[in-house]
């Protein structure tokens, strides 16, 4: 059972006035913790678009990316997913990545004009 639950806004594309150390961009990640009987459980959901972004914001939280115990991305696209490898690389461990089995599929959109929007890897 879920005693507490904390989610930290990571990335995302609008600026928290109380917190102007932070930087924002078109994309998401948050960090969710969950304090349970059992003990306690980090997951961080999707990458954001970028590491330098998604990285400052982690250090100017003082968040520490050791203690993620799962990374899940919601879908492929590159603000969701780009920074991905160096967030696993900073875990300093082997964490599952949970998502989609396609989600590195190539992907695109087609209006204007055709463009990849996929993860950067």
């Amino acid at each position: 059972m879920v005693k507490k639950l904390k989610l930290v806004v990571l990335v995302e594309e609008s600026v928290d006035v109380d917190k102007p150390d932070l930087l924002a961009k078109h994309g998401l990640s948050f960090l969710v913790k969950a304090k349970t009987s059992d003990g306690e459980a980090s997951v961080m959901m999707d990458a954001g678009p970028s590491p330098d972004v998604l990285l400052h914001n982690v250090d100017t939280l003082g968040i520490d990316l050791r203690k993620i115990d799962v990374v899940t991305l919601s879908h492929a696209h590159y603000d969701h997913t780009g920074g991905l490898i160096e967030t696993l690389k900073r875990i300093e461990k082997r964490v599952p990545v949970v998502s989609h089995p396609k989600i590195f599929d190539p992907k695109f959109k087609v209006k204007p004009k055709l463009k990849f929007i996929g993860g950067p890897f």
